[in-house]
């Protein structure tokens, strides 16, 4: 019988078997790296279409996305410019019209405030017999016409209303 001390066999299949876990750790670090490189890479886009909708959301239409990348992400990004333009748009239209029913406002209120001081100082003055009796018929005359005035300015805003009602 022979025996042989085979230790060294041993010693040199542990040492080869921890070089390939190093070298199987290693490079599935390496890879794990370039995969999370790539995903990040492939997000991207993503998250600026998520930061635009996102500004969006919060009213900021003026926000546009690059158009880059594959057609797929392009035609994600010229939707989305699209739809904020368009919103952008319409939001600038309403503020118009907005402001321009303000003044309009403003200006009927100005105009139904001349009648209606006059109407009320002559009535004051009748009602606090402060008015001479002759001078009565011809307040009372101020005052009926300062109110078909304020009755053809508020059948002015009826015909105005409906007007604008039937537009929309």
């Amino acid at each position: 019988r022979t025996v042989y001390d085979v230790t060294n066999v041993y010693d040199e299949h542990d040492a080869n078997l921890n070089n390939a876990r190093m070298w199987g750790l290693c490079c599935g670090g390496g890879i794990s790296v370039l995969l999370l490189i790539s995903v990040l890479g492939f997000l991207r886009p993503l998250k600026r279409a998520v930061k635009t909708i996102g500004a969006a959301a919060a009213g900021d239409y003026t926000v546009r996305m690059p158009e880059k990348g594959s057609s797929e992400l392009k035609t994600l990004a010229h939707s989305i410019n699209e739809m904020t333009a368009s919103i952008n748009e319409r939001e600038e239209k309403l503020r118009g019209i907005a402001e321009s029913r303000k003044r309009f406002a403003d200006a009927m209120a100005h105009e139904m405030k001349t009648p209606l001081t006059s109407i009320s100082g002559y009535a004051e003055l009748i009602e606090t017999g402060m008015a001479k009796p002759a001078d009565v018929p011809t307040f009372a005359a101020r005052i009926h016409k300062e109110a078909q005035r304020m009755i053809a300015l508020v059948s002015d805003i009826l015909q105005l209303s409906e007007l604008d009602s039937t537009q929309a």
